[in-house]
């Protein structure tokens, strides 16, 4: 290989991986988000199990989506989650203030359960200092 064609193929392979690991966590919304038009960004989604709220998370090159989510104060949630790519740095899904860091094997489904203790932005992401994250909006 050409020496100028390694360094082009290598600078478009580091771009892409650093691309994945750095996605900026998704703003906070408003105090008020409920009545603003942040709204309609915070997804109400999942189904409720015997008082359980199931919440479909996926690990995308655009990160976890979908986010922000929608979660209840005191309402139990689990979170199903698959890494569908190769190209991200979320191997791991981290929620700090609940003591969660659970591996995220390619292809598996991990299922993750807690319950918000208090309303306002709860961000997790990967291990990498959460650089590529998502976040729930708590009421």
């Amino acid at each position: 290989m050409r020496p100028w064609l390694r360094f082009a193929v290598t600078g478009v392979l580091v771009g892409v991986s650093q691309q994945a690991c750095t996605k900026e966590p998704p703003p906070a919304p408003p105090a008020d988000a409920r009545r603003g038009p942040h709204y309609t960004a915070i997804q109400e989604t999942g189904t409720k199990v015997n008082g359980t709220l199931i919440v479909e998370l996926t690990v995308t090159q655009k990160g976890f989506e979908p986010s922000p989510v929608l979660l209840r104060q005191g309402e139990p949630v689990t979170l199903l989650v698959t890494r569908k790519t190769d190209q991200t740095c979320a191997t791991e899904l981290v929620l700090e203030d609940y003591g969660i860091h659970e591996k995220l094997p390619l292809g598996k489904l991990v299922e993750i359960t807690f319950t918000p203790r208090q309303a306002g932005m709860l961000r997790y992401g990967c291990a990498m200092e959460q650089r590529t994250a998502g976040a729930f909006y708590v009421e």
